[in-house]
């Protein structure tokens, strides 16, 4: 999964990583519902969205914010297979 937020989605640097993993046959979603300071309820959308697939790696691209949000989702008990 790839998490960015709505801004950075149209920038070269993301730009640039679609078109990586692309290259690479990568399968791949951006999810672009990341907060600036982001909240409880702006959390909680990630961890539901991240729930609802089975993503083996996580790219955050942007800066705090987005690091912030794909560190919270990507941690063992957010995951799913550690909801058990």
């Amino acid at each position: 999964m790839n998490s960015v937020d709505p801004y950075m989605a149209t920038l070269p640097p993301m730009k640039a990583v679609v078109e990586s993993l692309t290259k690479a046959h990568i399968q791949f979603e951006v999810f672009d519902r990341v907060s600036v300071e982001p909240t409880d309820a702006s959390l909680q959308v990630a961890i539901e969205y991240s729930r609802s697939k089975q993503f083996s790696a996580f790219v955050a691209v942007g800066g705090g914010s987005v690091i912030d949000t794909g560190a919270y989702y990507s941690n063992p008990p957010y995951q799913p297979s550690a909801q058990q």
